[in-house]
């Protein structure tokens, strides 16, 4: 193998190892961008989590509150009576 062979080959290698580093470097930003993305996601899910909890007990407040209504309507109704 001459030596102009080798040189050549190894420019040829040298710019693959660049080509694969920068790659890596890409592969390694999109990797931070989904991470991030990620967090923001299970942020907002624990968001809606908490808003849905809420929810729940306001509605669960209404029904006690339509269910006193309720009593009270009866007993003024059976005071007409």
């Amino acid at each position: 193998m001459s030596l102009t062979n080798v040189e050549t080959e190894v420019a040829t290698k040298l710019e693959e190892i660049q080509t694969l580093q920068s790659r890596v470097e890409e592969l390694e930003q999109e990797v931070s961008l989904a991470q991030k993305k990620l967090s923001e996601m299970e942020f907002l899910k624990r968001k809606v989590e908490l808003k849905n909890v809420e929810l729940t007990n306001t509605n669960v407040d209404l029904d006690l509150e339509k269910s006193d209504l309720e009593d009270l309507l009866v007993k003024k109704n059976d005071e007409l009576a």
